[in-house]
C-alpha cells in the first residue's frame, strides 16, 4: 500500500569526541606538527607502512611527498590535500594486492617477518596486521611469540571474519542466497528464515572452531 509521510527527521554521525579516531589515527600529535613538510612526511609515512602492510622505502616516501607538493596550494584546507595523497596510496598496487618482495625468503628459506606478519593477518582477521603484529615483526619477535599471538587474533572478534569467509565458500552459502522458493508453496520460508538459517550456520561453525571440538562434529553435521 502506498504510505504518506508526514515527517521525517534525521541526525547526523554522533561522535562522542572530536576529532574522532578515524581522523586522529593519521593526524597523530607529533612534535613536529608545527613543520608542516616534515609533519607531513611523518603522516605520510605512518600511512603507507599500514596500507602496504611493510617498511617503505625513502623512495617511495619521496613519491608520494612530491606528489603532496604539487597540489598543497589547490586545497584551502591542509588536511584535504593530504587526504588526495592517503586516496593515492589507495590506489597502489601495493595496498590492493598482496605484493611479496623478491627477498621474501631469507638464507634459511623462511618468509621474511613482515610478510609472515600480513599472511597471518589476513589469513584470521581477513584484514591487515595491527601496530602490535608489525611491531613485533620490526623488531624480529613474531615467530618467537607466535602460539601467544595465535590467540589474541583468534579472541579478538575481527576472527569472526576468517570463520564466515571459509564457512561460506567450503559451504557455499551463496547458493543459500540466490535460491529462490515458491512463496505460495512454502509461506514459512521467509527472507528471515533464509537469513537465519546461513546465520546459525556461520555459528554453529565458529562454536566448533572455538570450543576446539572434534572435526567429525561438523563432518557428522
Amino acid at each position: 500500500p502506498p504510505l504518506l509521510v508526514e515527517a521525517m527527521e534525521f541526525e547526523a554521525p554522533y561522535h562522542p569526541t572530536w576529532p574522532p579516531e578515524s581522523h586522529t589515527r593519521i593526524f597523530f600529535d607529533s612534535p613536529s606538527s608545527g613543520d608542516e613538510v616534515l609533519y607531513t612526511r611523518e603522516v605520510v609515512t605512518r600511512f603507507l607502512e599500514r596500507a602496504f602492510r611493510r617498511p617503505v622505502e625513502e623512495g617511495e616516501i619521496e613519491r608520494y611527498m612530491t606528489f603532496w607538493s604539487s597540489i598543497r596550494r589547490e586545497y584551502e584546507h591542509y588536511e584535504h590535500g593530504v587526504r588526495e595523497v592517503l586516496v593515492a596510496a589507495l590506489s597502489s598496487p601495493s595496498f590492493l594486492f598482496h605484493v611479496e618482495p623478491e627477498d621474501a625468503l631469507d638464507a634459511d628459506n623462511l618468509l621474511s617477518e613482515e610478510v609472515f606478519a600480513s599472511r597471518l593477518s589476513y589469513f584470521l582477521w581477513n584484514s591487515p596486521p595491527d601496530e602490535e603484529l608489525r611491531e613485533l615483526a620490526r623488531e624480529g619477535r613474531l615467530r618467537d611469540e607466535l602460539e601467544e599471538q595465535v590467540t589474541r587474533l583468534l579472541d579478538d572478534e575481527r576472527s569472526d571474519r576468517f570463520v564466515r569467509a571459509f564457512t561460506r565458500e567450503w559451504l557455499r552459502l551463496d547458493r543459500l542466497e540466490g535460491m529462490t522458493i515458491n512463496p505460495n508453496k512454502f509461506r514459512d520460508f521467509t527472507r528471515f528464515v533464509k537469513r537465519d538459517m546461513a546465520e546459525e550456520t556461520y555459528r554453529f561453525v565458529s562454536h566448533v572452531l572455538r570450543e576446539d571440538m572434534d572435526l567429525f562434529t561438523l563432518i557428522d553435521s
